[in-house]
């Protein structure tokens, strides 16, 4: 449950920037410039999938590098609130997605140590069904923030929205730690 709701989340928040940075564009007569500074975005998470995502394996526990992450996502997402200008929101997107795609796969590798094989692509189906989710939800009440309040509330709104799935899974890690010295499919790297 707690992973279903992290993607939620996640998706939310990223529906929010999304939403957020064509309000922030157009609000600065470069409404063209929306689509490129998302790309930076996306370059972020990709460097970030590229230079973390295997340095992130020595917090072993998935559900520990899980918070790590989304804690890092949730600061990360502060960052686009402060831009002025299109050209210093691209930078500034460009490092809050620096931790995207490591999030990413830090979820799925949780929900593949938590489950049995033979249930995998259930889990999956699942988590899949909370990306949807959260993007639609993302979407519907992004709108409604950036539109009503403005691109700078909607980036703030984004890690505020990030920052729900946190308790969730902080609490599922700390109640299904491994006992020390145990072996087994969750305290596999």
């Amino acid at each position: 449950m707690a992973s279903l709701l992290c993607a939620l989340m996640l998706t939310a928040g990223f529906s929010l920037v999304e939403l957020s940075t064509v309000r922030f564009a157009r609000s600065h007569d470069a409404p063209a410039a929306a689509g490129v500074v998302l790309a930076v975005w996306s370059l972020g998470s990709l460097l970030g999938g590229l230079l973390l995502g295997t340095r992130l394996s020595l917090i072993r526990d998935p559900r520990r590098r899980l918070v790590v992450l989304m804690v890092a996502v949730g600061v990360l997402m502060l960052l686009p609130a402060a831009a002025t200008t299109v050209w210093v929101l691209a930078p500034l997107l460009f490092v809050s997605g620096i931790a995207i795609a490591p999030t990413v796969a830090a979820l799925y590798s949780q929900v593949a140590a938590e489950v049995p094989p033979d249930r995998g692509t259930e889990a999956f189906g699942w988590l899949s069904a909370g990306f949807q989710v959260g993007t639609a939800l993302g979407a519907l009440g992004g709108g409604l923030i950036v539109q009503t309040a403005g691109a700078h509330v909607g980036f703030l709104a984004s890690a505020g929205v990030i920052a729900l799935g946190l308790p969730g899974l902080a609490v599922a890690a700390l109640r299904r730690r491994p006992a020390q010295g145990a072996e087994g499919p969750l305290s596999a790297p």
